[in-house]
């Protein structure tokens, strides 16, 4: 028997099954904080539990390191942020993490002279009148010419977790670097495991036993970037399973867990009809067992056999629903494999408008990959499988 065609069915709903009450329902931070209308996101809370740090967007647009302190045990205080010239300048700085003794300040920022290139890492050293002294470069052991992001310093100081696109994935997967008694960062290293997937893995927080992380990421949601966690053993990270309590139809911008590992905050657009309008949260951790292996998207395996196949046609099914807007904008089809390493196909274009479009195969040998359709708002993924 030969097949001639393909005809893939991507369902947009996700069956989740998790830990009953993991996490509370999320509330929004309560007292003068709630008065500023400006976006708010990747927030970091320091070890007493009395300052948040977060990236606040201003009215011109760019986006600057804010702090919030406890007014009471409910109510936080009127953003902050820290003076134009040091660490906030005329370029954006964001995903602050505020490290051990609120002596260090680390964060990201595009384009500082003295970078290496694109988004770098930087740090800011507390002086003694309580200012921060002027930024300096994580280095070249955790900065390249691509893109880091999402950084977070262990709550001992010792770990640098954050996320980096140099690895030839072509997203951004987490690395860890760990300090030199010498004197600086040391190499970095993905994190091993099976935490890290083909699509962006960013913004990281982990309790200060370092046992298990939340990140945010897009993977088989059919929403926006979601809360997912992931757990250590004997050296490996497991599979980063979604974390329903938390997640929204919204974007979900960066958390941060107290040292205990039983408060989260949060950047969220649960409530804003806008998926880019993130506000900060505050979550409680229920019951300390782990969310359960979420089930995969409702859309089956696909064979393709025997190969070659020329001229497959895939085919979309919108489930009936009406098509958003952003359905019109063309879509980049990628395919991966197993490892997450982009083939050799090439980079197609279609229009979701047509709900079909063609590709061969016939380069690809036996085994399992993945489809990957981005149009810059919501990826789709489907996976397959090559028999000869």
């Amino acid at each position: 028997m030969r097949y001639t065609s393909l005809t893939m069915w991507i369902a947009v709903t996700v069956v989740i099954h998790s830990a009953r009450g993991q996490w509370s329902e999320p509330v929004p931070l309560a007292g003068p904080i709630t008065g500023d209308p400006s976006l708010m996101k990747w927030p970091s809370i320091n070890a007493t539990d009395d300052t948040l740090y977060y990236a606040k967007t201003s009215g011109g647009g760019n986006e600057d390191i804010c702090y919030s302190y406890r007014l009471t045990d409910s109510t936080w205080s009127a953003p902050i942020c820290l003076p134009q010239g040091t660490i906030n300048s005329s370029l954006a700085e964001v995903s602050p993490c505020i490290g051990p003794g609120d002596s260090l300040l680390y964060f990201v920022a595009w384009g500082r002279p003295g970078g290496y290139g694109s988004w770098d890492i930087w740090f800011s050293r507390r002086l003694p009148d309580g200012r921060w002294g002027p930024p300096e470069n994580a280095g070249p052991n955790v900065n390249t010419a691509a893109m880091e992001w999402g950084v977070f310093l262990s709550r001992d100081g010792r770990s640098l977790y954050f996320s980096s696109d140099h690895y030839p994935s072509d997203f951004l997967d987490i690395y860890k670097s760990v300090w030199q008694d010498s004197g600086g960062w040391g190499p970095a290293v993905r994190l091993p495991g099976q935490v890290n997937w083909f699509t962006d893995d960013q913004n990281v927080t982990l309790p200060a036993d370092e046992s298990f992380l939340i990140l945010t990421s897009l993977r088989y949601s059919p929403s926006d970037m979601d809360f997912y966690y992931s757990s250590i053993d004997n050296g490996n990270w497991s599979e980063a399973m979604r974390i329903p309590e938390l997640s929204t139809n919204g974007r979900e911008a960066g958390a941060s867990l107290t040292p205990d590992g039983l408060t989260v905050y949060l950047a969220s657009a649960r409530v804003d009809s806008l998926p880019y309008s993130p506000h900060l949260y505050v979550s409680y951790r229920q019951n300390p067992v782990a969310p359960q292996r979420p089930t995969r998207p409702r859309m089956g395996q696909i064979r393709i056999y025997p190969n070659p196949v020329n001229g497959s046609i895939i085919t979309f099914d919108f489930n009936g629903q009406p098509r958003d807007p952003f359905w019109s904008h063309p879509f980049f089809v990628y395919v991966y494999d197993v490892l997450g390493r982009r083939t050799n196909l090439g980079v197609k274009t279609f229009h979701a408008t047509n709900t079909s479009f063609q590709i061969s195969f016939s380069a690809l040998p036996t085994g399992k990959y993945w489809l990957w359709l981005d149009n810059g708002y919501e990826p789709l993924s489907a996976p397959f499988v090559i028999l000869k």
